[in-house]
C-alpha cells in the first residue's frame, strides 16, 4: 500500500553478489528502495550494520554510504557475501524531504527539451521506449469498425463469406527436365499384347510422371504399367476417338512419384482380327536429388 509520508518495507532482499570495499551492492531487484533510505545489512553470523542508500544504479545495483547526506558510498561492506546468507532491508520510515528548488531541478528537463517534465517511467525510474514497453494488462472485449488493407493503391476485398480470392500461378520447378519418349508399333497382329513405350528414372534422379497418350488403327486396350505391374487401364470403342490418354497431373511438379530405377511402360492388346499400327508417348517431370 502506498503512503503519502513514508516509505514501505522492503526486503529482506538476499544479496546476489559479495559486497565490496566501495559500498556496492548487487541484489535481485532494487524496486522499493531509494535515495537517502535508511537500510540494514545482515549476514547469518551475525553481523548488522546501518547503511543509506546513496544511488540506485538499475534494477540490481545499489550504492549505500554510511552517513544519510551526500553521495559518498565508500564504505566496505566486503563482509556481507553471497555465502553467508547476506541481505538488505528497510523498515517503514519517513520519506527524505526534499527542498523545492531540488524538486525543480530533478523535474525539469534541460536543452533540448527545456520543459517540465510529465513523462511516465518505471519504479526504477527509467523512461517507457520500445526496449522498456509500458505493462498492460487486458481482460475483456474490444470492438472496432470496418478495417481495410491498402497496398499499392489496391484494397484488398473479402468475399461476404469471409474468404478472399487467391490466383494461384503455376511456376516451373528449377533444376528439372521435362522427358518425352515417343514410340510406335507397326503391325501388331490379332489378339497380340505388344509394349509399345517405356521409360526408367535414371541413378540420382526422382520421375514424376505426368501423362502418357496413345492411339492406334484399331480399337484395343492399353495398359500402363509401372515395373510390370499394371497400374491403369484404357480402352478404345466403336464410334469413339481411337485416341486416349493416361493423365495423373493436377498441378505443377505434381503426379506420380517414381524412385530411381523404376520403369513405367504403356503396352496394347490388338482386339481386332486386323493388323493395326499403335503409337504412345510417356511425359515425366525427371528431378535431381
Amino acid at each position: 500500500m502506498s503512503q503519502e509520508r513514508t516509505w514501505n518495507t522492503v526486503g529482506p532482499i538476499s544479496l546476489t553478489a559479495d559486497g565490496t570495499n566501495e559500498g556496492v551492492l548487487q541484489i535481485s531487484d532494487t524496486a522499493g528502495f531509494y535515495f537517502g533510505m535508511q537500510a540494514t545489512l545482515k549476514n547469518d553470523t551475525p553481523t548488522q550494520l546501518t547503511v543509506y542508500i546513496k544511488k540506485v544504479v538499475n534494477n540490481t545495483t545499489l550504492y549505500v554510504g554510511a552517513t544519510k547526506g551526500g553521495l559518498d558510498h565508500n564504505i566496505d561492506i566486503s563482509s556481507f557475501t553471497v555465502a553467508t546468507a547476506s541481505s538488505i532491508t528497510a523498515i517503514e520510515q519517513n520519506k527524505v524531504t526534499v527542498p523545492n528548488e531540488a524538486r525543480d531541478l530533478s523535474t525539469y528537463e534541460t536543452d533540448p527539451v527545456d520543459a517540465w517534465r510529465s513523462i511516465a517511467v518505471d519504479s526504477y525510474g527509467n523512461h517507457y521506449n520500445d526496449q522498456n514497453p509500458f505493462p498492460v494488462a487486458f481482460d475483456g472485449n474490444v470492438s472496432i469498425g470496418d478495417v481495410s488493407i491498402v497496398e499499392g493503391g489496391n484494397t484488398l476485398t473479402v468475399n461476404p463469406d469471409g474468404s478472399i480470392n487467391v490466383i494461384v500461378e503455376s511456376v516451373p520447378s528449377p533444376n528439372t527436365v521435362v522427358i518425352s519418349k515417343y514410340a510406335e508399333v507397326l503391325a501388331v497382329a490379332a489378339g497380340e499384347t505388344i509394349q509399345i513405350v517405356s521409360y526408367t528414372v535414371p541413378p540420382s534422379t526422382q520421375g514424376v510422371f505426368q501423362k502418357a497418350s496413345f492411339s492406334g488403327e484399331n480399337i484395343a486396350r492399353y495398359d500402363l504399367l509401372i515395373n510390370n505391374v499394371q497400374q491403369d487401364t484404357a480402352r478404345t470403342m466403336f464410334g469413339s476417338d481411337l485416341t486416349g490418354e493416361f493423365n495423373f497431373t493436377t498441378g505443377n511438379d505434381s503426379g506420380y512419384t517414381l524412385v530411381a530405377g523404376t520403369t513405367i511402360s504403356i503396352q496394347v492388346y490388338n482386339s481386332r482380327p486386323s493388323a493395326a499400327d499403335f503409337e504412345a508417348r510417356i511425359q515425366v517431370l525427371q528431378i535431381p536429388v
